[in-house]
């Protein structure tokens, strides 16, 4: 197998919609927490379960890469492990 990098990047810089994860939390009582205090700044939330019995925590609607950078830097004193995630595609309801 040979592989030739054609362009350097990450593939998903120009993907037109973004997020921030700002934890992914086992205890209920720690995403209702982590919600309520982004709300409370005037974020949109997103949660969306993960495995082993997590609950991700996601700030939402953000049109971007550099501005999901610019808010998880912004979120990082607050929530440590904030990081920018693209979203996950939508789901398409009418297949199985």
């Amino acid at each position: 197998v040979r592989l030739a990098v054609v362009r350097w990047g990450d593939g998903m810089m120009a993907y037109p919609c973004w997020e921030v994860q700002v934890g992914a939390f086992a205890r209920p009582e720690n995403v209702e927490r982590a919600v309520a205090t982004l709300r409370k700044s005037g974020w949109t939330t997103r949660t969306a379960p993960a495995g082993g019995g997590l609950t991700r925590v996601r700030v939402t609607g953000l049109s971007g890469r550099a501005r999901a950078l610019e808010v998880a830097r912004g979120l990082s004193a607050d929530f440590p492990g904030a990081m920018a995630v693209p979203c996950p595609p939508a789901v398409d309801e009418g297949r199985p």
